[in-house]
């Protein structure tokens, strides 16, 4: 048992030993990696010392260059500057030498040429003033040409001013059927002995200038003519074609509602203030016809008794021309008016018969009269 406890003794004391040696030598090997540590350590940071230092030395070398470049930067800038004054100076003063040369040569060619210059300034207004009076005569001309064509236009027919103003001249024309009346003052003649003669042209002005607007309003009438105090319209010679029965009727019709409207207006004056108490009264007498019409050339007035049952009607003259009807149907209209009665208005069968079926206006018949050239006629009134 004493053996047995020796050799654990000794055992124990043998592991004792060899765990010492062991954590003896576990101590020497962590000294040793401290230390290798340490070193390394100490070696990088004098490399980064060093690579400190040389980036020192790189970025001293890189801030010296920068600071050189911006030296030199600064002195071209400042030189360029001053070549960009200088060049801009000498620019101005090669325009200031040039304009001036420029100048003096305009102005040795003004005096050179100043005579010519002035005759030119003159010859332009002269041309300028031409022109303007041109101008105005072109406007006189176009207003004399209106005025003409006004008066023309109050004178002749449409298609007659067409056919003038294309420098046509007109030439004879036919026409199927036309309505023609004729108005007059009832006892004119004793009125003219009863009235001084400028009441008489003051009458028959207010007279006509009234005639005249109702006229107007027919679209298919022609004022013809007045004569002392008789007054002629035509119906349907506005155009130089054949016309329908319709049209023949639409012209009848206008000349009889022309008519009432004549006698109305007539009736409804009071022309006291001009004739006196002396009473003014109209005869309209209306016919219907076939016509010729004839642009005549020459001054003969008298041809009625050479185409019966016809009317003639044209230009008389080539001087102060006039257009003219003539022939039987305004015998005819003539003597519808002459043997008519004061304030009413006589009409031919032949113009009942060419208004037709239509029922506007009435008539009442009169019976036979003897009419001058024609000998007895079936006459009528229109009542108005």
């Amino acid at each position: 048992m004493d053996e047995t406890q020796s050799e654990s003794d000794c055992a124990s004391e043998s592991n004792g030993s060899s765990a010492g040696r062991e954590s003896n030598s576990s101590l020497n090997e962590e000294t040793s990696d401290t230390d290798k540590a340490k070193m390394l350590e100490t070696e990088k940071n004098s490399a980064l010392n060093k690579a400190t230092q040389v980036l020192s030395e790189q970025e001293k070398e890189i801030t010296a260059l920068t600071d050189n470049g911006n030296e030199r930067l600064k002195t071209l800038v400042i030189h360029h500057k001053k070549v960009l004054s200088e060049m801009k100076q000498l620019q101005r003063t090669a325009l200031s030498v040039k304009a001036k040369e420029h100048r003096r040569k305009i102005s040795d060619l003004l005096k050179e040429h100043e005579d010519e210059i002035e005759q030119i300034k003159v010859e332009q207004a002269a041309t300028m003033q031409e022109l303007l009076q041109t101008h105005l005569e072109s406007e006189e001309m176009r207003a004399d040409t209106a005025v003409s064509q006004n008066l023309l236009g109050m004178m002749l027919p449409g298609h007659i001013m067409e056919q003038i103003e294309t420098g046509i001249v007109p030439g004879p024309e036919q026409f199927n059927c036309v309505t023609v009346f004729f108005t007059d003052i009832y006892d004119f003649k004793k009125l003219v002995g009863w009235v001084s003669p400028v009441k008489i042209l003051q009458l028959l002005n207010v007279l006509y200038t009234k005639f005249d607007e109702i006229i107007y309003k027919y679209a298919n009438l022609y004022k013809v003519e007045t004569v002392s105090d008789t007054y002629m319209v035509a119906g349907g010679i506005n155009s130089n074609y054949d016309k329908t029965e319709q049209e023949i009727a639409d012209c009848a019709m206008q000349a009889l509602a022309c008519s009432i409207e004549l006698q109305r207006f007539v009736r409804s004056m009071d022309f006291s203030d001009i004739v006196g108490q002396y009473p003014i009264k109209l005869r309209i007498g209306i016919h219907s016809g076939p016509i010729n019409a004839v642009r005549i050339l020459c001054h003969c007035l008298r041809f009625s008794t050479l185409f019966l049952m016809s009317i003639f009607k044209g230009l008389i003259g080539t001087k102060m021309s006039r257009y003219c009807l003539f022939g039987d149907v305004i015998n005819t209209a003539s003597r519808m008016c002459t043997t008519g009665e004061a304030s009413k208005i006589q009409v031919s069968t032949s113009v009942i018969e060419k208004i037709g079926t239509d029922d506007t206006y009435e008539f009442d018949e009169r019976g036979q009269i003897e009419v001058k050239g024609k000998g007895r006629m079936t006459t009528y009134w229109l009542l108005s």
